[in-house]
């Protein structure tokens, strides 16, 4: 474990995989841009590189408030703190959630923020897509030399 913290409306454990992090959140509240935000701020203290991965967990369905402008502004500022890729899964029970999928991934190409988001309601879905794209970034970064 690199890190760990609990805040209003979520938990996180930031754990080392090789050269990059994970952070697994645990919403436990309703969930709004100033909780994101703080979210952020703290696993970012503990992202060693410009890859930022997290398994968000909302399966015990607390209210989550994320509207287009509060995308686009959080994709821009950590465009400016230096992510570069998001590799990041919901777990949700929530049909809808998928709609917000699409709109961050469409505001993350705006941004010229790579990566992939999906939502899942298996947590072993959710491991495993984080497992797949650890190996890809790490396969990509042996290919040209850089982690």
């Amino acid at each position: 474990m690199v890190a760990s913290g609990s805040h209003p409306g979520f938990d996180f454990v930031t754990a080392r995989h090789g050269a990059e992090v994970v952070h697994r959140v645990t919403v436990t509240g309703p969930f709004n841009l100033r909780r994101r935000i703080r979210m952020y701020e703290e696993t970012l203290k503990a992202n060693s590189s410009a890859h930022y991965f997290c398994i968000l967990d909302n399966s015990a369905k607390h209210e989550n408030e994320f509207a287009y402008d509060d995308i686009q502004m959080l994709a821009e500022w950590l465009s400016r703190e230096g992510v570069t890729d998001i590799y990041g899964v919901t777990i949700t029970n929530d049909p809808g959630y998928s709609k917000l999928v699409q709109i961050v991934t469409a505001v993350l190409q705006i941004v010229d923020i790579g990566g992939t988001v999906m939502t899942t309601s298996d947590p072993a879905e959710a491991e495993a897509f984080i497992q797949e794209k650890l190996a890809l970034v790490a396969a990509r970064g042996a290919r040209t030399g850089r982690v």
